[in-house]
């Protein structure tokens, strides 16, 4: 639920347009921030792709290994 800023804060003068007592309860849903100092969250799938990658070469060659090896 949104409360009432208080007088003398940041956002007293911005809200007082809106109407903190309506019958109806306002529900934010999906909140926007502009972030430009941080980096895309997409930018750690490129370490994981390359590690299983790198988990999938080494099992292949080791499975390659014990089937051609002599029991």
């Amino acid at each position: 639920y949104v409360e009432e800023p208080f007088p003398g804060t940041a956002l007293f003068q911005e809200m007082q347009t809106f109407d903190f007592y309506a019958d109806t309860r306002v529900t934010l849903e999906t909140i926007y921030l502009d972030t430009p100092d941080r980096m895309s969250q997409n930018i750690f799938y490129l370490p994981a792709i390359a590690m299983l990658l790198l988990i999938v070469l080494l099992q292949y060659r080791r499975r390659a290994r014990l089937v051609t090896s002599p029991v």
